[in-house]
This record gives structure tokens, C-alpha cells and sequence, in this order.
């Protein structure tokens, strides 16, 4: 929020006109959704390019409401939005790093040296985006969405799919970077499964996962899951003790309240790192949500798919680039159906399914993104210089 205290205002002025007569100095700028906390694609390269250069200053930008909520590595230093110093250390530093059409990046101009590496935030064949769903996009959405990939010097490509987007639908015509997400390194990673279960408090139990995508009217109703009907398939399918938790897609991080959700059920929506939840996660639900491709073919774990409103999201809210109905993840458009779903779960098919879905997808694989990204981002900031 902008601060109305007319000396700050003066600063800022001064500091976003004038910044571009110093310098470019050593550090590097990442963003995750505007502000929303440490997470994604740039927290994990930002991690990696800390180890390749220790000296590089790195910021990350964020919204003073998430503070009290993320664990900030002491060698990563807060940019707050619209600080005093918020449009300096944007005009000074070599490079930024983000994962959507960022406004920040685009609020100034990019000065000659400076460099804009786009991780984007999806991987595998989900929703159609940009020029690919342009009839259902804001108008000024694509205003944006244009000039920040006129600004964008690198994009970052986790398949084949989005390597193929970004040549033809993305309004981009520069260099294309084709590797796994830097954000799934950690997947697979059973020591932090281990200790993101310890923080969350649920110990040895396992860790259901419901987390769905938005919906451009802001329906509710779609996310009615019975959670009482869905512990009780968990513990009768796959036995064991069974923790639900919920996490909404970042555009609905204020609408928890109003679903009402059982005291038993656990809301991560402002968790800031979806990634680690996955890595913590036995079994996922979600609905078009991208973060299924991530999760399956990473850890090869269960996910099922529920979506009551099917026939209608993608009739009128978005098309897909697969039918969804071709994954190799049970689909249920009910409650009864979802836990008959469950109950019916065939591991070995799910396997044999999801391999081959791996092979015809083009989903990059591996646990190196984040170093190979960093890499090639510490390169450039040495050529920079």
C-alpha cells in the first residue's frame, strides 16, 4: 500500500527518475506473484545463485501483509512494494527474476544492461494461456502481458509444451531456456517431507492435499468438498492416519473465511511455498490446477481430480491443451464420486498410466533445474558488468 506521507512520495519520485544516471550495480531482483512471499521458480534459482556467487545481492520483492509469514534466508534482503528504496534497487540491479507478468518490472524502464529472465509459474498440458486463450482474457491483461514479454530477455521452459507456447502464443520472440522447474528439485526430497510434516504439526501422519485452481467469477460452490466422506475413504483405501489440508490458488488468498472450512481441516492458503507442501504431501487433489503435473510426475504419487463444475469450466472458463479425461488421474465431478475414486484406486495402472503420460507429455525431468538456471543467470550478470 502507498504511503501518502508527502516527503515519502518525494523520495520515491527522486529515486525512480533518477537511479538510472548511477550505475548498475551486483544484484539481482525477484518477484513471486507481486510480492506473495518466497516461493516458486525464483526462490529456488535464487537459492542456487546464492552458492554460485555468494557476492551477488539478491532482493525479493514483498507485500509487508506477508512478512510474519515467510522465512527469509539472511543473504536474501525484503524489498518492500513501493518503499523508498522499492524503484532504486529495481533501476540499479543487473537482472530480475519473475514468475507472471510483473507490473513492477514493467512500472519502469528497463535500462541497457539490465536483464529479465521469465521463469513462468506452469509446466505441463493444463489450461491454454496467453495468445492461446486470448478470447478470454482481460483486455488489459493482454496489454500486459505484451509488454512484458517485449522487455523479457530469457524465458524459462519446463516442456516441450511451453517451449512451444513461448515461441508462438506467449507475444515472445527471445531466447528460450528448455529444463526441468527449478521448483521440483525439492519434490522427491524425503528429508524435507519429513520436516515440513514436523512444522506443520502432524508428525508421522499422512498429508492430503487439496489444492484447486480459481475460477474468473469467483464461485465458491465448486470447492464444497466433504471432507468428513473424504478422511474416511483415505483411512479405509490407503489406511493410516489421515490429515486434510486446503490451499486456494493465490488470486483467492482472502476467501477462505467464507467456505467455512471444519476446524479439523488445515488452511495453508497463505502458505507461501506450494512447492514444499508437495514435497510434504502423500496424496494430492486438485482440479486444472498445473501443480498435478508437478507433483505426479516428480514424486509419482496419487492424484485424483475434482471438479464438480467440469463441463461447464471448460466450456465457458477455459479451454485445456489435453482433456483432462486423458490424464492418468481418476476424475470425479461429485463428492460420492470422488470417494468411490479412492476407493477404487488401482496403483499399479496409476503407474503404468502415469509413465506413459511422462513420455508423451514433455515434461522436462531432473532434480538440477535450479543450478542450470543459475548458472546461465550468473553468466549474464558476469557479462553485464
Amino acid at each position: 500500500m502507498k504511503s501518502h506521507n508527502p516527503f515519502l512520495i518525494a523520495i520515491r519520485q527522486f529515486l525512480k527518475y533518477f537511479t538510472p544516471l548511477l550505475p548498475l550495480q551486483n544484484k539481482v531482483i525477484f518477484d513471486n506473484f507481486g510480492g506473495r512471499g518466497l516461493g516458486d521458480n525464483p526462490k529456488y534459482i535464487a537459492l542456487a545463485l546464492h552458492k554460485l556467487s555468494p557476492k551477488t545481492q539478491l532482493f525479493w520483492i514483498i507485500d509487508k501483509r506477508m512478512v510474519d509469514k515467510i522465512d527469509m534466508p539472511s543473504y536474501i534482503k525484503p524489498l518492500f512494494v513501493n518503499s523508498a528504496f522499492f524503484y532504486y534497487h529495481l533501476g540499479t540491479a543487473r537482472a530480475w527474476v519473475s514468475n507472471f507478468r510483473d507490473p513492477y518490472f514493467q512500472a519502469r524502464k528497463k535500462r541497457s544492461g539490465q536483464f529479465y529472465l521469465q521463469t513462468w509459474h506452469g509446466s505441463g498440458p493444463g489450461k491454454k494461456i496467453e495468445k492461446d486463450a486470448e478470447s478470454s482474457l482481460d483486455p488489459n491483461y493482454i496489454k500486459l502481458a505484451k509488454k512484458d514479454s517485449e522487455i523479457t530477455d530469457l524465458a524459462l521452459a519446463g516442456s516441450h509444451l511451453l517451449e512451444r507456447i513461448f515461441k508462438e502464443s506467449f507475444w515472445y520472440n527471445g531466447n528460450i531456456i528448455c529444463c526441468e522447474q527449478p521448483r521440483n528439485d525439492i519434490l522427491s526430497n524425503k528429508h524435507i517431507q519429513v520436516n515440513i510434516k514436523k512444522q506443520l504439526g502432524i508428525g508421522d501422519c499422512n498429508l492430503c492435499l487439496y489444492a484447486p485452481t480459481f475460477r474468473k467469477d469467483g464461485n465458491l460452490d465448486v470447492y464444497n468438498v466433504d471432507y468428513s466422506l473424504l478422511k474416511s475413504s483415505l483411512e479405509s483405501r490407503f489406511k493410516g492416519k489421515w490429515v486434510i489440508a486446503i490451499r486456494l490458488h493465490p488470486n483467492l488468498a482472502d476467501e477462505t473465511s467464507a467456505l467455512k472450512l471444519p476446524s479439523s481441516i488445515i488452511d495453508l492458503t497463505l502458505y507461501p511455498d506450494i512447492q514444499e507442501l508437495l514435497a510434504a504431501t502423500d496424496i494430492l487433489i486438485t482440479d486444472f490446477s498445473s501443480c498435478m503435473h508437478d507433483f505426479s510426475t516428480t514424486t509419482k504419487r496419487p492424484v485424483f481430480l475434482f471438479a464438480p463444475d467440469y463441463d461447464d469450466y471448460l466450456k465457458g472458463e477455459r479451454e485445456m491443451y489435453l482433456n483432462p479425461k486423458s490424464f492418468p488421474f481418476p476424475l470425479a465431478t461429485s463428492n460420492k464420486s470422488l470417494a468411490k475414486q479412492i476407493s477404487a484406486f488401482d496403483n499399479k495402472k496409476y503407474q503404468k498410466d502415469l509413465d506413459v503420460f511422462i513420455e508423451n507429455s514433455g515434461i522436462f525431468l531432473g532434480t538440477r533445474g535450479a543450478q542450470k538456471v543459475a548458472k546461465v543467470l550468473c553468466e549474464q550478470l558476469q557479462k553485464n558488468k
